[in-house]
C-alpha cells in the first residue's frame, strides 16, 4: 500500500483515476487529505510517500537544485530534496551548473541533469500545459504586450497588468 499525501480534498478526483490503474497492477493507492499545517509538518519532516509538487523552473539553474537535489540537502529537515536522492551522478552534475561561466557550459550540465533525475523514476509528471489560461474583466484591466517565454502566467499578469482607464458612461 502507498499513501498519496495531499492538503486538497478536490485532489481525489485526480489520482482517482490513477489508483483504479494501480489496483490492477496489486498496488494500493490510499489517499490521505489533511489540513495544510500538518501537510506542511510531514513535507518538513519527510514523512510521506507521495506528494504532488510544482516544480518551477527558472532561467538561472543553479544552486536552487542543489537544495532539490544535492546529497548533502536529503537528510535535511526542511530542505527541498523531498525526494531524499543521494546520488554522486547529481552531485557532479549540480557542480558543473554552478560553476558554469557560459551558456555552452550550463545547457549541457542541465540537459544531463535531466535525463539523470527522469531515469532515477522519482519523480512522476502528472501534468503540463503550453500555454496559460487566465481569465479577466476586459472592461477593468489591460494587457501589456505578449507574455515573456518561461515567465509564470499568474505573476506576469499581476505585476505587469494595468487598470484600464474608466470609461465615461454614455
Amino acid at each position: 500500500m502507498i499513501e498519496y499525501l495531499d492538503s486538497n480534498e478536490g485532489g481525489a478526483r485526480v489520482v482517482t483515476p490513477w489508483a483504479r490503474n494501480l489496483e490492477k497492477l496489486g498496488v494500493t493507492l490510499r489517499y490521505r487529505a489533511v489540513d495544510f499545517a500538518l501537510y506542511q509538518q510531514r513535507l518538513q519532516k519527510f514523512e510521506f510517500e507521495i506528494v504532488t509538487l510544482a516544480y518551477q523552473g527558472t532561467h538561472t539553474p543553479g544552486q536552487d537544485y542543489v537544495d532539490l537535489f544535492g546529497s548533502k540537502s536529503a537528510d535535511v529537515e526542511a530542505s527541498g530534496n523531498l525526494t531524499g536522492v543521494k546520488s554522486p551522478a547529481l552531485d557532479d552534475l549540480l557542480v558543473k551548473m554552478t560553476s558554469a561561466k557560459t551558456k555552452a557550459e550550463l545547457l549541457p550540465a542541465c540537459r544531463a541533469l535531466e535525463r539523470v533525475v527522469s531515469h532515477m523514476h522519482i519523480l512522476i509528471p502528472q501534468w503540463t500545459a503550453g500555454t496559460h489560461r487566465i481569465a479577466y474583466n476586459a472592461w477593468r484591466l489591460q494587457p501589456t504586450g505578449s507574455m515573456p517565454p518561461y515567465a509564470s502566467g499568474e505573476a506576469w499578469a499581476i505585476d505587469t497588468w494595468w487598470a484600464r482607464p474608466q470609461q465615461a458612461n454614455h
